[in-house]
């Protein structure tokens, strides 16, 4: 029900009460005026007539004839009634004559002689009567005067009404036109202020796209439109990165310049069936409708080109890199809170990724529901024997055996079965519990080295370290109290840190890695080649062995990687590091592998990772005869 209508009916109603009001109000004046008039004058009438009569009136009064004089013709609006205190003395008409034939009852003759009052009028049987009574002088007789025909007042009130009625439909219709325009001018300027106050409610003051509301009802929208017809979208996040650096820089003058030619750029650059709004302070988020993977960074891939020019600010070129996250639509959820939440979570990781356009990936997500049931359970998954290390052997090129083994981290939990690193660690960082994950870790290491050696074999244990490790200050001493006890030399250990963290940690790296190399333990960098270290920083570096990112062996025999394989092999060798291909799936590489003078294999291809007791198995078997089968 809109407003216009509401305003006129709600005017309408008052107006037609008041004019209802005013119109009995008037008519009951009117009346009350008319009667006493009629009565006031009836009275005077009636006294003279009394006053006259009195004087006629012989002693003997029952006896008299009062035909003469108060007799009664046909046609006369009036009777008189002549009473003493027995009762009526006279009548022009009889009394039952009265009552047949102007429809009053004894009853109310009898009320009308016994009151007091010396005027007035009643209604009996729909018909108004008018009455008046006064004492005849020294008779001791009261005369009464009833008037029957009151043809005068009743014209007048019906008169009267016609006119009322009349007024009243002019005054209801003259007042509903003005209420009616009244009404539309008012509705068409409170409709002009809503839709102010919705469009500001859904759209962003400075760029002038939609807000973060409209972004959530557009959502709501499609989703509830894939129920007639299959639909796939992506919601990726745009950030501008260091914007505040420009902000406090050059002024937020500047900044909110900045921030409308992104907008207008974005605008440009996507179709009109892409949704573009401003997500936060620095953030814009697009509704792109894609199919797949492929199809969103191809919407990435344009965004980005289109900032590929510089903005100018006062003769001055500002270059503006952007981070792009990005949920999918139905794969990262079906509802609208759940896809912005993993598009939040997305563009949190783009921020320190160096990819193109970065996807929502549970394992990074901290508030999972998932997430949040793992860190309860983690704090006691170390003590309740949760926690394993499989071990994976390295295969010694030269000797075609194995020579050592990687230890990597597994929790077989109760009821999601066998997490992997990739969401153990998040977990031990987020409850700072890094530390004992570590120690933990060492221990088993050294204990699987100990019991190995209690068989006979001298096995070389690695474990990876994370960046957080890198400062714990008090890691080499514990880890000497470790060898102490677990009877295990250090030269049995290996650690492991991957290229990238030992490139971002910088000095704290180095020298974390050479108390570890002073204390004996082999030091390997792992993932080498995917930073790109230069020769003088890595000459720099303790290590004792060079691990080749595995995306660069698995490409390998597809002919792309050779030439910088073999710079990597060359340059580990002229620091006197022994090189381990690790990520062998192929045995189509095993060969060129050789030829190109790495020392170590690693790889799903010649031994899945295994818990102890089933490593006991596997050299049992001679199991690394495939390697010496593979290179035949």
């Amino acid at each position: 029900m809109n407003v216009r209508f509401l305003m006129l009916f709600a005017f309408s109603a008052v107006i037609a009460i008041t004019v209802t009001v005013f119109a009995l109000v008037t008519y009951n004046l009117t009346f009350d005026i008319a009667v006493n008039q009629q009565g006031e004058l009836l009275k005077r009438l009636t006294t003279e007539e009394a006053e006259r009569l009195a004087t006629l009136i012989p002693n003997d009064r029952r006896k008299f004839a009062w035909g003469s004089l108060i007799g009664y013709e046909e046609g006369e609006s009036y009777v008189d009634i002549i009473i003493d205190q027995k009762g009526v003395v006279a009548s022009g008409l009889p009394l039952d004559e009265i009552e047949q034939r102007f429809a009053i009852s004894p009853e109310r003759l009898t009320s009308l002689f016994s009151t007091r009052e010396q005027y007035g009028h009643f209604v009996e049987n729909g018909a108004l009567y008018l009455w008046a009574g006064a004492e005849m002088p020294g008779t001791g007789l009261s005369f009464y005067n009833i008037q029957f025909n009151m043809a005068d007042i009743s014209n007048a009130l019906s008169t009267l009404t016609t006119r009322l009625f009349i007024w009243s439909a002019v005054l209801i219709w003259v007042s509903s036109w003005v209420v009616l325009i009244v009404a539309s001018i008012i509705s068409h300027r409170i409709k002009k202020k809503n839709e102010v106050i919705e469009f500001k409610s859904l759209h962003d003051e400075l760029t002038g796209l939609g807000n973060r509301n409209l972004l959530q009802s557009e959502l709501v929208r499609l989703v509830e439109s894939d129920k007639l017809q299959s639909r796939r979208m992506a919601l990726m996040i745009v950030d501008v990165t260091r914007f505040k650096e420009i902000n406090n820089t050059l002024g937020h003058k500047a900044g909110d310049y900045i921030l409308k030619e992104v907008a207008n750029r974005l605008l440009k650059t996507l179709r009109s069936s892409d949704t573009t709004t401003r997500f936060g302070s620095d953030e814009f988020a697009v509704i792109a409708m894609v199919d797949d993977d492929v199809a969103a960074e191809g919407v990435a891939t344009k965004i980005r080109a289109a900032f590929i020019d510089p903005f100018e600010i006062d003769g001055q070129e500002i270059k503006i890199d952007l981070s792009i996250g990005a949920a999918l639509y139905p794969k990262h959820g079906i509802d609208a809170p759940t896809l912005i939440r993993h598009a939040e979570v997305a563009i949190q990781s783009a921020k320190t990724s160096t990819q193109l356009l970065t996807f929502y990936n549970p394992t990074r997500d901290h508030h999972s529901k998932r997430k949040l049931e793992l860190l309860h359970q983690f704090s006691t998954a170390l003590s309740s024997g949760e926690m394993r290390l499989h071990f994976q052997p390295k295969f010694n090129l030269a000797t075609s055996e194995f020579d050592s083994v990687e230890a990597l981290l597994r929790w077989y939990h109760p009821t999601k079965g066998v997490l992997y690193p990739a969401e153990i660690l998040p977990l031990a960082v987020q409850m700072t519990m890094m530390p004992q994950l570590t120690r933990w870790v060492v221990g088993a290491a050294l204990s699987f080295a100990q019991y190995q050696a209690r068989q006979g074999r001298s096995v070389n244990v690695a474990i990876n370290l994370a960046a957080t490790d890198l400062e714990d200050d008090a890691l080499p001493d514990v880890m000497r109290g470790m060898f102490a006890q677990y009877g295990v030399e250090p030269q049995q250990l290996t650690i492991e840190i991957s290229e990238s963290v030992i490139v971002k940690s910088g000095k704290t790296a180095v020298e974390m890695l050479e108390k570890m190399a002073e204390m004996g333990v082999v030091v390997s960098i792992d993932d080498f080649g995917s930073a790109y270290v230069s020769q003088t920083f890595l000459s720099r570096l303790p290590i004792s062995e060079v691990k080749i990112d595995s995306s660069l062996v698995n490409n390998m025999y597809l002919g792309n990687n050779e030439s910088t394989l073999r710079g990597i092999v060359e340059l580990a060798h002229s620091i006197s590091c022994r090189v381990v291909a690790k990520g062998v799936e192929n045995p189509k590489v095993l060969v060129p592998l050789r030829d190109l003078g790495c020392d170590v294999l690693q790889g799903y291809f010649l031994s899945h990772p295994m818990e102890s007791h089933d490593f006991d198995s596997w050299v049992d078997n001679r199991s690394d005869a495939i390697v010496k089968l593979a290179l035949a």
